[in-house]
């Protein structure tokens, strides 16, 4: 078409994981996409040309810039979906993690999802979360979609047990990094691989507590994390919250046997073809993750689910009905 509809993408965030930039690419094939990175207040005034020059706004996560993108859209009488992506609709004191903590960034958040045309989240989990938060019941649930072609398991694996995830005092226990770690410790036959940034101020204390069985590999590019889940035979992902699991799903495809605990949408994702342990027990992660080794055929099966309930094209094909039946 000559003038192809218009649609302002606000995310939260400089940097743009990989599940945005899936968005991004797959909004852009059929609609002139304008990404607008939201730092602070100061860009309240860009999110307002925004909204006036687009058709619709897309906003990532139900956060403030949300609730900004949200409120022009229906001054400017335009369309507005938000996705809900899990820190946005969480709160849990116990590890001072969630936006809901904080009153006011709540209050924008309950605006952003009780206002927004279209509101998605993207495991069941969550939509169960932000409809108790909200008060809204027609949130849609569109699960992260992957590519079974480009995440394949690749030759024989190695006795590896692999976590991703970045290093920072949050996700020690957020994303169980502090038990993965320990877990070495009760496992120390074991080869142990931690993938991901590790914050400067985090580097000392992170390298007393690693055992000489964990090799903390720092931040790598796609190919080389592809290369570690192909390689590794384990996958754990013991979160203490996780609004879906994306490099879980990825290591899974790449024939990982994965050992989680039951938190968030982690068994949603998971189903019945990994090992479940407690958070925050190490010596449970260490024998869960022995079991794993154990019985590599569940790999194949974590290949299979991811595979045919979470494929990418489901979420295109979701993201572009859904785009077109507000444009209507």
């Amino acid at each position: 078409m000559a003038d192809k509809p218009r649609v302002l993408f606000v995310h939260i965030s400089p940097d743009l994981v990989s599940f945005v930039k899936k968005d991004i690419e797959i909004l852009s094939r059929h609609f002139e996409v304008r990404p607008l990175l939201y730092r602070s207040r100061r860009d309240i005034f860009r999110v307002m040309a925004g909204a006036l020059w687009a058709d619709v706004t897309f906003s990532w996560f139900a956060w403030d810039q949300a609730a900004w993108a949200t409120r022009f859209a229906k001054l400017f009488h335009r369309k507005s979906i938000v996705v809900v992506g899990g820190f946005d609709v969480v709160k849990m004191s116990e590890i001072s993690y969630g936006n809901l903590l904080h009153p006011r960034p709540a209050a924008r958040t309950r605006y952003a999802i009780t206002h927004a045309d279209r509101v998605i989240a993207v495991s069941q989990s969550l939509k169960a979360d932000a409809e108790r938060f909200s008060g809204r019941h027609d949130i849609e649930v569109v699960h992260h979609g992957f590519d079974a072609e480009q995440y394949t398991p690749s030759g024989p694996k190695d006795p590896v047990v692999l976590t991703v995830g970045t290093v920072n005092q949050s996700n020690l226990k957020r994303k169980g990094l502090e038990w993965f770690i320990k877990a070495a410790v009760h496992a120390p036959d074991l080869s142990f691989r931690l993938v991901g940034k590790i914050e400067p101020e985090m580097l000392p204390a992170i390298k007393e507590m690693a055992p000489p069985n964990l090799q903390l590999v720092g931040e790598v590019d796609s190919k080389t994390l592809l290369a570690e889940m192909r390689r590794a035979r384990v996958y754990v992902q013991v979160s203490a919250h996780e609004g879906f699991g994306c490099s879980l799903a990825e290591a899974m495809l790449c024939g990982c046997v994965p050992v989680v605990s039951d938190r968030g949408a982690i068994s949603e994702v998971v189903g019945e073809t990994g090992i479940y342990v407690s958070p925050g027990k190490p010596d449970d992660l260490a024998d869960g993750v022995l079991r794993a080794l154990e019985n590599p055929q569940l790999g194949n099966l974590a290949r299979e689910r991811i595979a045919s309930l979470f494929p990418l094209q489901k979420r295109r094909e979701t993201l572009l009905s859904m785009m077109t039946e507000l444009l209507s």
